[in-house]
């Protein structure tokens, strides 16, 4: 029964950390496209400036943290293909410092996964033998760099023998899962992700710019005048001649307090980084 009761919560953990991956991969994208339409918006928003806003620190190319892109992606498909049973070709690649039980998990995986070993498979279509070369790729490359992770859920998609204890298994993919759910906690502070999940709401979206325009120094814009621009782009309006109503002088205006990118420019702080103080 204790046997029972740990497998179902090892798949339960398992289950859970490709759900909150995919649901990190979601809030990803959609963090992105609000911290486009936020720049957009500091941006318009410094065409209606008043006075000639002042030179401001050029700001870095919108970067995420390598840590916040799933750690699969990076992993670079090996140029071995070694027989999973040809123990002095695998040998070549061992060392003492592998864990003895990836050494046996990737072995059991490549079983199932190696190119010969799949190759004449009556009961896997093409895009399955594709996948599970994938796979083995994959695992070969987690286990050249130590990653017991992706070793550990690719045994477990595949559902082979895993030479682990049931609750170690579940320290790693819960520390995993720990790490996801504070990545998608993060996301509540960012200015652009607030910016984005207000929508409606004109009063919180105001106070935003506000806010963003004073932290990165961009000019200095009444929240009477904000308020109306977030009112025009909420209704739909014309943006180009809502600002024209209030652009003094659109051919002789500075345009120095825009968010402008140069090469080799020195960093200041970016938009998509800023965080709302509480």
């Amino acid at each position: 029964m204790a046997k029972l009761k740990s497998k179902a919560r090892l798949k339960r953990i398992f289950n859970e950390l490709i759900f909150l991956r995919e649901t990190y991969e979601d809030s990803l994208a959609l963090f992105k496209a609000y911290n486009e339409e936020f720049e957009q918006a500091l941006n318009d928003t410094t065409d209606l400036a008043e006075d000639t806003p002042p030179p401001v620190s050029n700001l870095p190319e919108e970067k995420i943290s390598s840590e916040e892109v799933d750690q699969r992606e990076h992993i670079e498909p090996p140029t071995n293909n070694l027989d999973p049973d040809n123990h002095e070709e695998f040998d070549s690649l061992e060392g003492p410092e592998i864990p003895a039980w990836m050494k046996k998990l990737f072995k059991n995986i490549a079983r199932e996964t190696h190119p010969d070993a799949i190759h004449t498979r009556k009961d896997l279509n093409t895009g399955q033998k594709e996948e599970r070369k994938n796979i083995y790729k994959n695992s070969l490359a987690a286990l050249e760099s130590l990653d017991g992770l992706h070793l550990l859920e690719a045994g477990l998609k595949l559902g082979v023998n895993i030479p682990l204890e049931d609750n170690k298994q579940q320290d790693i993919l819960s520390s995993e899962a720990n790490k996801i759910k504070q990545k998608l906690s993060d996301f509540d502070a960012l200015v652009s992700w607030l910016w984005g999940e207000n929508e409606g709401n004109i009063s919180v979206r105001t106070e935003l710019l506000l806010y963003a325009r004073g932290e990165l120094k961009l000019s200095t814009i009444s929240k009477e005048i904000l308020e109306k621009y977030v009112v025009a782009l909420e209704s739909g309006h014309d943006l180009e001649e809502f600002k024209k109503q209030y652009f003094l002088d659109k051919k002789t205006q500075s345009r120095r307090g825009r968010i402008k990118r140069k090469t080799g420019a020195k960093p200041g702080l970016s938009v998509a980084s800023l965080r709302k103080n509480k």
